[in-house]
């Protein structure tokens, strides 16, 4: 089967970090059918330029860098030009490219979604769109809440084309179930067979756990980017209430906030900033640690974030302040707490609890990395979705 992907976020092959759902789909995709991969030559996690030369050889055939122009701030007039040159450039390699998809898996932006949605439509190819992130509606939320009806209207095509998009599609999944109810309002539909999902899951462990962890200092990481959506104003406030305890916070990522957040921490020695680490170095700095903070703010789109998965990888118990399908996740199992966004006396009485129980936050920590083996290892995850993906066609959905 001929297949075209369309994601300009995903790690590609060659590239370090680690392996994302669509690195993973490639992969095991390619074993079996044609694929290619449209993609960007521009890395928006590093905010470099990628290098065709770095792929694999195998694989340059196979994966397409769009030329786009680069964008440093996530939040800025360049990115939605940047995104709108992609889908063009996407669409147009395609028609000229002599390839001919038996069927489109496409995500963000929101212009390729619109893009190819309608090109499947028009040619009876079955379009799948995927449903990482919220569309445009995540970047409504970062306006201030002053400007929020501002920043709908200045996003109207923006809205305009999410609807489209998924009123056309063949069929639609995403990264929870959540997300794909939002997706079916968006697109004004009802027929719910056709919507699905396939948590994003995390990797398989590495090394043995480690129950020797420290019972007398609790150890708190939050690994992530220092972004609009990340409430680390609350961590450190919890931080500061939790001073005269035995507990710290380590908090490993980059991004705008890191100046003001630092200057929040002023003074408080429980709290260290270490910078952006690889993904090898957060994993064996979080053997040593207890709690993984999931720590989104209350405007935040994320439903079950890579995070969570994250965390349960290492082998942390989450703390969490996401509500509905996270909050549920971690309850039903026993693998979490959770506590109210942006209110750091709620945080800091949840971390005191366990502090006064480490024992059970070490054992539970190990309940959490056998829930991830056991239901949310992404390449059992990704299998799955093939399966799906793959018996499109047969079924005849366009």
């Amino acid at each position: 089967m001929k297949i075209l992907l369309v994601n300009p976020f995903d790690k590609l092959p060659g590239e370090s970090f680690r392996d994302q759902r669509y690195t993973i789909l490639y992969r095991l995709l390619k074993a079996g059918h044609q694929v290619r991969w449209i993609s960007s030559d521009y890395h928006h996690w590093s905010h470099s330029r990628r290098n065709s030369n770095l792929l694999p050889p195998d694989d340059r055939q196979n994966i397409i860098l769009i030329p786009v122009p680069h964008y440093r701030r996530n939040l800025g007039l360049k990115r939605p030009a940047s995104h709108l040159l992609f889908s063009l450039r996407a669409l147009n390699w395609l028609k000229n490219s002599g390839f001919e998809p038996e069927l489109i898996v496409c995500v963000a932006p929101v212009e390729a979604m619109y893009l190819f949605a309608g090109y499947g439509r028009k040619n009876g190819i079955p379009v799948v769109l995927d449903v990482l992130d919220l569309w445009p509606d995540l970047f409504a939320k970062a306006f201030p809440k002053a400007f929020r009806g501002m920043g709908r209207v200045l996003l109207a095509p923006y809205y305009w084309m999410s609807r489209r998009s998924f009123s056309m599609a063949g069929l639609v999944t995403s990264v929870s179930r959540s997300y794909a109810e939002w997706a079916m309002a968006r697109g004004g539909r009802n027929d719910r067979q056709n919507f699905t999902y396939y948590y994003l899951g995390g990797v398989e462990p590495k090394g043995d756990y480690n129950y020797g962890k420290s019972r007398e200092v609790l150890t708190c990481l939050f690994a992530g980017q220092l972004g609009f959506n990340y409430d680390l104003e609350t961590v450190i406030g919890a931080a500061r209430r939790l001073r005269d305890r035995r507990v710290e916070f380590l908090i490993a990522g980059e991004g705008y906030k890191m100046a003001q957040l630092k200057k929040m921490a002023i003074g408080l020695d429980n709290v260290k900033f270490l910078g952006w680490l690889g993904f090898e170095s957060l994993q064996d700095l979080a053997r040593n640690c207890h709690l993984g903070l999931n720590a989104y703010t209350r405007e935040a789109t994320q439903s079950v974030p890579t995070k969570l998965f994250d965390y349960m990888s290492m082998g942390l118990l989450v703390v969490n302040s996401l509500e509905g399908e996270a909050a549920e996740m971690l309850e039903s199992r026993g693998i979490g707490e959770n506590y109210a966004a942006g209110d750091p006396d709620s945080l800091a009485e949840v971390i005191s609890r366990l502090y006064c129980d480490m024992p059970r936050v070490v054992e539970r920590g190990a309940l959490a990395r056998v829930a991830l083996e056991r239901e949310f290892l992404a390449e059992k995850i990704c299998l799955n979705m093939i399966e799906w993906l793959t018996g499109i066609c047969t079924a005849g959905v366009a």
